[in-house]
Protein backbone atom coordinates (compact mmCIF):
# COMPACT_ATOMS: atom_id res chain seq x y z
CA UNK A 1 0.00 0.00 0.00
CA UNK A 2 0.93 3.30 -1.23
CA UNK A 3 2.07 5.62 1.88
CA UNK A 4 -0.28 8.57 2.12
CA UNK A 5 1.69 11.99 2.13
CA UNK A 6 -0.13 15.36 3.89
CA UNK A 7 1.87 18.15 2.83
CA UNK A 8 1.24 20.84 6.16
CA UNK A 9 1.39 24.67 5.30
CA UNK A 10 2.79 26.40 8.16
CA UNK A 11 1.24 29.73 8.68
CA UNK A 12 2.85 32.10 6.37
CA UNK A 13 4.19 35.53 7.95
CA UNK A 14 3.06 38.83 7.06
CA UNK A 15 6.13 40.98 5.88
CA UNK A 16 5.69 44.01 8.19
CA UNK A 17 6.82 42.82 11.49
CA UNK A 18 8.47 39.71 9.69
CA UNK A 19 11.77 39.00 11.21
CA UNK A 20 14.34 36.23 10.76
CA UNK A 21 13.31 34.38 13.60
CA UNK A 22 9.43 34.69 12.94
CA UNK A 23 10.23 33.28 9.68
CA UNK A 24 8.56 29.82 9.03
CA UNK A 25 12.10 28.76 7.38
CA UNK A 26 10.84 25.55 5.80
CA UNK A 27 7.95 22.93 5.61
CA UNK A 28 7.34 19.61 6.51
CA UNK A 29 5.97 16.32 5.15
CA UNK A 30 4.19 13.56 6.80
CA UNK A 31 4.00 9.90 6.02
CA UNK A 32 2.08 6.50 7.81
CA UNK A 33 2.99 3.55 7.25
CA UNK A 34 0.98 0.30 7.26
CA UNK A 35 1.95 0.32 11.09
CA UNK A 36 0.22 3.02 12.08
CA UNK A 37 2.98 5.19 12.83
CA UNK A 38 3.80 8.70 11.60
CA UNK A 39 6.98 9.76 10.63
CA UNK A 40 7.61 13.63 9.95
CA UNK A 41 10.28 14.71 8.33
CA UNK A 42 11.21 18.74 8.18
CA UNK A 43 12.52 20.22 4.57
CA UNK A 44 14.68 23.33 6.02
CA UNK A 45 16.84 23.81 2.58
CA UNK A 46 15.69 25.09 -0.74
CA UNK A 47 17.61 21.76 -2.40
CA UNK A 48 15.40 19.82 -0.49
CA UNK A 49 11.78 21.61 -1.04
CA UNK A 50 11.63 19.31 -4.22
CA UNK A 51 14.13 16.45 -5.27
CA UNK A 52 12.39 16.80 -8.66
CA UNK A 53 14.19 20.29 -9.40
CA UNK A 54 17.56 21.30 -9.07
CA UNK A 55 17.77 24.33 -7.44
CA UNK A 56 20.69 26.74 -8.74
CA UNK A 57 22.27 30.14 -8.16
CA UNK A 58 24.64 31.99 -10.65
CA UNK A 59 27.98 33.40 -8.41
CA UNK A 60 29.84 36.22 -8.12
CA UNK A 61 33.32 34.69 -7.66
CA UNK A 62 34.69 37.97 -5.85
CA UNK A 63 31.96 36.59 -2.92
CA UNK A 64 34.13 32.97 -2.72
CA UNK A 65 35.56 34.59 -0.26
CA UNK A 66 32.83 35.78 2.15
CA UNK A 67 32.17 33.68 5.05
CA UNK A 68 27.87 34.02 4.87
CA UNK A 69 28.10 33.10 1.16
CA UNK A 70 30.20 30.18 0.99
CA UNK A 71 28.44 28.80 4.27
CA UNK A 72 25.16 29.25 2.71
CA UNK A 73 25.45 28.09 -1.17
CA UNK A 74 26.25 24.12 -0.80
CA UNK A 75 23.37 24.46 2.12
CA UNK A 76 20.50 25.81 -0.26
CA UNK A 77 21.50 24.94 -3.64
CA UNK A 78 22.58 21.53 -5.97
CA UNK A 79 23.83 24.22 -8.77
CA UNK A 80 25.74 27.32 -9.85
CA UNK A 81 26.25 29.21 -12.62
CA UNK A 82 29.31 31.60 -13.40
CA UNK A 83 27.43 35.38 -13.63
CA UNK A 84 30.78 36.56 -16.05
CA UNK A 85 34.00 34.59 -15.47
CA UNK A 86 33.41 32.24 -18.12
CA UNK A 87 32.90 34.03 -21.05
CA UNK A 88 34.60 35.38 -24.06
CA UNK A 89 36.71 38.08 -22.38
CA UNK A 90 37.52 36.12 -19.16
CA UNK A 91 38.34 32.70 -20.94
CA UNK A 92 40.70 34.38 -24.07
CA UNK A 93 41.61 38.13 -23.49
CA UNK A 94 44.07 38.00 -26.05
CA UNK A 95 44.00 35.55 -29.54
CA UNK A 96 45.07 32.35 -28.72
CA UNK A 97 45.55 32.54 -24.61
CA UNK A 98 42.62 30.61 -23.30
CA UNK A 99 42.70 31.37 -19.25
CA UNK A 100 40.89 29.00 -17.13
CA UNK A 101 42.79 29.92 -13.34
CA UNK A 102 39.92 32.89 -12.82
CA UNK A 103 37.60 29.93 -12.60
CA UNK A 104 39.46 27.03 -10.88
CA UNK A 105 37.93 28.37 -7.34
CA UNK A 106 34.49 27.59 -8.62
CA UNK A 107 35.69 24.53 -9.67
CA UNK A 108 37.07 23.63 -6.21
CA UNK A 109 34.12 24.37 -4.42
CA UNK A 110 31.69 23.29 -6.72
CA UNK A 111 33.96 20.09 -6.26
CA UNK A 112 34.16 19.69 -2.92
CA UNK A 113 30.51 20.55 -2.25
CA UNK A 114 29.00 18.17 -4.77
CA UNK A 115 27.44 20.82 -6.71
CA UNK A 116 26.94 20.81 -10.64
CA UNK A 117 28.06 23.92 -12.86
CA UNK A 118 26.12 25.15 -15.79
CA UNK A 119 28.71 26.98 -18.20
CA UNK A 120 27.46 30.53 -19.48
CA UNK A 121 28.06 30.98 -22.26
CA UNK A 122 29.88 30.38 -25.09
CA UNK A 123 28.70 32.83 -27.92
CA UNK A 124 26.91 36.84 -26.61
CA UNK A 125 26.93 39.61 -28.67
CA UNK A 126 28.68 41.20 -26.05
CA UNK A 127 31.45 41.05 -23.27
CA UNK A 128 33.64 39.97 -26.39
CA UNK A 129 37.48 41.21 -25.94
CA UNK A 130 38.66 44.09 -27.97
CA UNK A 131 40.79 41.64 -30.12
CA UNK A 132 38.20 40.42 -31.66
CA UNK A 133 36.50 43.25 -32.68
CA UNK A 134 39.71 44.63 -34.29
CA UNK A 135 39.49 42.00 -36.99
CA UNK A 136 35.73 43.88 -38.13
CA UNK A 137 36.92 45.72 -41.47
CA UNK A 138 33.18 46.64 -42.52
CA UNK A 139 33.30 43.60 -45.19
CA UNK A 140 32.44 39.83 -43.93
CA UNK A 141 34.80 37.66 -43.25
CA UNK A 142 33.02 34.42 -42.90
CA UNK A 143 36.00 32.12 -43.07
CA UNK A 144 37.71 33.90 -40.20
CA UNK A 145 34.83 34.53 -38.02
CA UNK A 146 33.86 30.92 -38.63
CA UNK A 147 37.34 30.08 -37.20
CA UNK A 148 37.43 32.34 -34.20
CA UNK A 149 34.09 30.60 -33.41
CA UNK A 150 35.25 27.24 -33.88
CA UNK A 151 38.41 27.36 -32.09
CA UNK A 152 37.24 29.41 -28.85
CA UNK A 153 34.13 26.84 -28.43
CA UNK A 154 36.63 23.72 -29.01
CA UNK A 155 38.88 25.10 -26.61
CA UNK A 156 36.85 25.85 -23.65
CA UNK A 157 34.13 22.78 -23.91
CA UNK A 158 37.48 20.68 -24.47
CA UNK A 159 39.06 21.88 -21.25
CA UNK A 160 35.84 21.63 -19.25
CA UNK A 161 35.02 18.38 -20.46
CA UNK A 162 38.31 17.50 -18.40
CA UNK A 163 37.65 18.66 -15.22
CA UNK A 164 36.12 16.26 -12.91
CA UNK A 165 33.93 15.54 -9.98
CA UNK A 166 35.28 14.14 -7.08
CA UNK A 167 35.12 10.91 -8.89
CA UNK A 168 37.97 11.60 -11.25
CA UNK A 169 35.65 10.24 -14.20
CA UNK A 170 32.36 12.62 -14.38
CA UNK A 171 32.73 16.13 -15.79
CA UNK A 172 31.63 18.95 -13.40
CA UNK A 173 30.03 21.48 -15.98
CA UNK A 174 27.20 19.53 -17.31
CA UNK A 175 26.01 22.15 -19.73
CA UNK A 176 26.66 25.30 -21.76
CA UNK A 177 24.79 28.27 -22.49
CA UNK A 178 26.08 27.89 -25.83
CA UNK A 179 24.53 31.02 -27.40
CA UNK A 180 23.22 33.81 -25.50
CA UNK A 181 20.34 36.83 -26.32
CA UNK A 182 20.89 35.94 -30.22
CA UNK A 183 17.43 37.76 -30.73
CA UNK A 184 16.01 41.37 -30.17
CA UNK A 185 12.90 42.02 -28.48
CA UNK A 186 11.42 42.27 -32.08
CA UNK A 187 11.75 38.67 -32.85
CA UNK A 188 14.67 40.07 -35.16
CA UNK A 189 18.30 38.08 -34.55
CA UNK A 190 20.63 40.66 -34.15
CA UNK A 191 23.12 41.56 -36.86
CA UNK A 192 24.21 44.69 -38.14
CA UNK A 193 26.04 46.81 -36.02
CA UNK A 194 23.95 48.72 -33.60
CA UNK A 195 25.82 51.24 -30.86
CA UNK A 196 24.14 51.76 -27.78
CA UNK A 197 24.81 55.57 -27.06
CA UNK A 198 24.59 54.84 -23.88
CA UNK A 199 27.32 52.74 -22.96
CA UNK A 200 28.94 52.38 -26.68
CA UNK A 201 28.06 48.99 -26.91
CA UNK A 202 27.48 46.68 -29.89
CA UNK A 203 23.88 45.79 -29.78
CA UNK A 204 24.31 43.80 -33.12
CA UNK A 205 26.11 40.46 -33.71
CA UNK A 206 29.40 40.39 -34.71
CA UNK A 207 29.21 36.60 -35.43
CA UNK A 208 26.32 37.34 -37.36
CA UNK A 209 27.05 40.28 -39.63
CA UNK A 210 30.36 38.20 -40.19
CA UNK A 211 29.85 34.37 -40.35
CA UNK A 212 25.95 34.81 -42.01
CA UNK A 213 22.89 33.12 -40.93
CA UNK A 214 24.58 29.73 -40.18
CA UNK A 215 26.06 31.17 -37.12
CA UNK A 216 24.07 30.00 -34.47
CA UNK A 217 23.42 26.49 -35.60
CA UNK A 218 27.64 26.40 -36.66
CA UNK A 219 27.97 27.44 -32.96
CA UNK A 220 25.99 24.89 -31.79
CA UNK A 221 27.28 22.29 -34.35
CA UNK A 222 30.87 22.91 -32.63
CA UNK A 223 29.51 22.40 -29.13
CA UNK A 224 28.48 18.87 -29.58
CA UNK A 225 31.57 18.11 -31.67
CA UNK A 226 33.61 19.29 -29.06
CA UNK A 227 31.46 17.78 -26.33
CA UNK A 228 31.53 14.26 -28.55
CA UNK A 229 34.88 14.25 -29.33
CA UNK A 230 36.27 14.47 -25.57
CA UNK A 231 34.22 11.54 -23.88
CA UNK A 232 31.40 14.26 -23.03
CA UNK A 233 28.32 12.56 -24.68
CA UNK A 234 25.92 13.91 -21.44
CA UNK A 235 26.40 17.59 -21.61
CA UNK A 236 23.46 19.69 -22.43
CA UNK A 237 23.60 22.54 -24.62
CA UNK A 238 21.19 25.62 -24.42
CA UNK A 239 20.02 28.53 -26.26
CA UNK A 240 19.62 31.13 -23.32
CA UNK A 241 17.54 34.74 -23.78
CA UNK A 242 15.48 37.22 -21.71
CA UNK A 243 11.87 38.73 -21.70
CA UNK A 244 10.71 35.39 -23.23
CA UNK A 245 7.67 35.60 -20.67
CA UNK A 246 7.12 39.93 -21.82
CA UNK A 247 6.63 39.86 -25.73
CA UNK A 248 5.22 37.65 -27.38
CA UNK A 249 7.11 38.48 -30.85
CA UNK A 250 10.28 37.46 -29.05
CA UNK A 251 9.01 34.21 -27.72
CA UNK A 252 7.55 33.13 -31.03
CA UNK A 253 10.73 33.85 -32.82
CA UNK A 254 13.05 32.42 -30.33
CA UNK A 255 10.24 29.14 -30.83
CA UNK A 256 11.06 28.71 -34.58
CA UNK A 257 14.73 29.23 -34.12
CA UNK A 258 14.60 26.00 -31.82
CA UNK A 259 12.19 24.20 -33.82
CA UNK A 260 14.75 24.93 -36.67
CA UNK A 261 17.54 23.83 -34.28
CA UNK A 262 16.07 20.39 -33.33
CA UNK A 263 16.53 19.27 -37.13
CA UNK A 264 20.11 19.25 -36.90
CA UNK A 265 22.54 16.50 -35.40
CA UNK A 266 26.29 15.72 -34.97
CA UNK A 267 27.15 12.37 -34.72
CA UNK A 268 23.45 11.52 -34.47
CA UNK A 269 22.95 13.69 -31.28
CA UNK A 270 20.67 16.62 -31.46
CA UNK A 271 22.59 19.79 -31.39
CA UNK A 272 20.64 21.44 -28.98
CA UNK A 273 19.27 20.01 -25.62
CA UNK A 274 17.46 23.26 -23.82
CA UNK A 275 15.84 26.36 -23.68
CA UNK A 276 16.96 29.02 -20.95
CA UNK A 277 13.87 31.40 -19.80
CA UNK A 278 16.29 34.10 -18.20
CA UNK A 279 12.91 35.00 -16.13
CA UNK A 280 14.20 38.63 -14.73
CA UNK A 281 11.08 39.89 -13.41
CA UNK A 282 9.48 42.87 -12.55
CA UNK A 283 7.36 42.95 -9.71
CA UNK A 284 4.56 43.40 -10.85
CA UNK A 285 4.78 40.99 -14.05
CA UNK A 286 1.78 39.49 -15.73
CA UNK A 287 1.63 35.94 -14.72
CA UNK A 288 -0.56 35.00 -17.66
CA UNK A 289 2.43 35.71 -19.67
CA UNK A 290 4.90 34.08 -17.86
CA UNK A 291 2.46 30.74 -18.05
CA UNK A 292 2.32 31.38 -21.74
CA UNK A 293 6.01 31.48 -22.19
CA UNK A 294 6.62 28.09 -20.03
CA UNK A 295 4.08 26.62 -22.05
CA UNK A 296 5.22 27.36 -25.20
CA UNK A 297 8.55 26.33 -24.42
CA UNK A 298 7.75 23.19 -23.06
CA UNK A 299 6.27 22.51 -26.15
CA UNK A 300 9.28 22.52 -27.89
CA UNK A 301 10.25 19.32 -26.30
CA UNK A 302 13.85 20.50 -24.80
CA UNK A 303 14.79 20.79 -21.45
CA UNK A 304 13.24 23.61 -20.13
CA UNK A 305 15.91 25.65 -17.47
CA UNK A 306 14.43 28.95 -15.86
CA UNK A 307 17.84 30.11 -15.76
CA UNK A 308 18.25 33.38 -14.27
CA UNK A 309 15.56 34.59 -11.98
CA UNK A 310 15.46 37.63 -9.89
CA UNK A 311 12.15 39.49 -9.62
CA UNK A 312 13.07 43.33 -8.82
CA UNK A 313 10.98 45.81 -6.92
CA UNK A 314 10.45 49.88 -8.82
CA UNK A 315 13.81 51.71 -8.75
CA UNK A 316 14.28 53.44 -5.71
CA UNK A 317 17.12 55.80 -4.43
CA UNK A 318 20.45 54.28 -4.68
CA UNK A 319 20.98 55.76 -0.86
CA UNK A 320 17.58 54.74 0.67
CA UNK A 321 15.90 51.23 1.12
CA UNK A 322 12.25 51.85 1.64
CA UNK A 323 9.97 48.30 1.95
CA UNK A 324 6.86 49.05 0.33
CA UNK A 325 4.13 46.55 1.41
CA UNK A 326 2.21 46.28 -2.32
CA UNK A 327 4.98 45.41 -3.89
CA UNK A 328 6.81 42.90 -1.32
CA UNK A 329 3.28 41.11 -1.56
CA UNK A 330 3.49 40.88 -5.15
CA UNK A 331 7.26 40.01 -5.21
CA UNK A 332 6.33 37.03 -3.01
CA UNK A 333 3.53 35.98 -5.47
CA UNK A 334 5.90 35.94 -8.34
CA UNK A 335 8.33 33.96 -6.38
CA UNK A 336 5.93 31.58 -5.23
CA UNK A 337 3.76 31.15 -8.25
CA UNK A 338 6.74 30.89 -10.94
CA UNK A 339 7.94 27.72 -9.32
CA UNK A 340 4.46 26.38 -9.50
CA UNK A 341 3.88 26.97 -13.40
CA UNK A 342 7.20 25.69 -14.06
CA UNK A 343 6.23 22.38 -11.77
CA UNK A 344 2.44 22.45 -13.57
CA UNK A 345 3.43 23.15 -17.25
CA UNK A 346 7.08 21.36 -17.55
CA UNK A 347 6.90 17.57 -17.78
CA UNK A 348 9.20 15.82 -15.10
CA UNK A 349 11.90 15.16 -17.51
CA UNK A 350 12.15 18.58 -19.45
CA UNK A 351 12.82 20.17 -15.82
CA UNK A 352 16.78 21.12 -15.81
CA UNK A 353 16.18 23.18 -13.32
CA UNK A 354 15.40 27.22 -11.55
CA UNK A 355 18.37 29.21 -10.85
CA UNK A 356 18.15 32.27 -9.19
CA UNK A 357 20.49 35.23 -10.06
CA UNK A 358 22.82 36.03 -7.69
CA UNK A 359 22.35 34.56 -3.97
CA UNK A 360 21.60 37.75 -2.10
CA UNK A 361 20.96 41.65 -2.32
CA UNK A 362 24.51 41.94 -1.48
CA UNK A 363 25.96 40.52 -4.32
CA UNK A 364 23.14 41.10 -6.54
CA UNK A 365 24.00 43.38 -9.67
CA UNK A 366 20.72 45.06 -8.81
CA UNK A 367 22.30 46.39 -5.63
CA UNK A 368 25.97 45.89 -5.00
CA UNK A 369 27.20 48.71 -7.20
CA UNK A 370 25.68 51.90 -4.82
CA UNK A 371 27.83 52.99 -1.94
CA UNK A 372 27.13 52.96 0.80
CA UNK A 373 25.16 49.76 -0.42
CA UNK A 374 21.43 49.28 0.36
CA UNK A 375 18.62 47.16 -0.38
CA UNK A 376 18.18 48.95 -3.74
CA UNK A 377 15.62 47.03 -6.20
CA UNK A 378 16.11 44.01 -3.10
CA UNK A 379 15.43 41.39 -6.38
CA UNK A 380 16.22 37.98 -4.08
CA UNK A 381 15.75 35.89 -1.46
CA UNK A 382 18.32 36.95 0.95
CA UNK A 383 19.09 40.34 2.43
CA UNK A 384 22.77 42.08 2.78
CA UNK A 385 23.74 39.86 5.95
CA UNK A 386 22.04 36.61 3.85
CA UNK A 387 19.33 36.22 5.79
CA UNK A 388 16.30 34.92 4.52
CA UNK A 389 13.80 37.31 3.55
CA UNK A 390 10.04 36.37 3.73
CA UNK A 391 10.38 35.83 -0.59
CA UNK A 392 12.25 32.87 0.45
CA UNK A 393 9.32 31.47 2.20
CA UNK A 394 7.40 32.04 -0.68
CA UNK A 395 9.74 30.36 -3.26
CA UNK A 396 10.08 27.39 -0.78
CA UNK A 397 6.61 26.96 -1.02
CA UNK A 398 6.63 27.03 -4.60
CA UNK A 399 8.64 24.26 -4.96
CA UNK A 400 6.94 22.42 -2.04
CA UNK A 401 3.20 22.55 -2.09
CA UNK A 402 0.81 21.25 -4.52
CA UNK A 403 0.93 23.85 -7.20
CA UNK A 404 -2.32 25.85 -7.37
CA UNK A 405 -5.62 24.67 -9.42
CA UNK A 406 -5.67 28.45 -10.49
CA UNK A 407 -2.87 28.70 -12.16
Amino acid sequence: MKSTFTKVLLLSVLYLGCSKSDSKDGGTKTTTPTDGTTNTVVYTTLKQANTDIVIGASINLGFLTNSAFLSLVPTQYNSITAENNMKVRFLQPSEGRFSFDTVKALLTFAKANNIRIHGHNLVWHKSNPAWIAAYETGTAQPALFDTLLKRHITEVVKYYSTQFEADGMTPIVKSWDVVNEAIYDSGNIRNAKNIDASNGDDQGSIWRRNIGKDDIKKAFTYARMAAEQNHNPNLKLFYNDYNIEKLAVKRDSIYKLLMDLKTYSYNGKPIIDGIGIQMHLDYNADESLIKAAIVKMASTGLLVHISEMDVKLADQPATVYIPNPVQLGLQDSLYKHVPMLYRKYVPAAQRFGITTWSVGDKDSGTTFNYSPQTQKNSATLYDLNYAKKAAWNYFFDGLFLNPLSTL
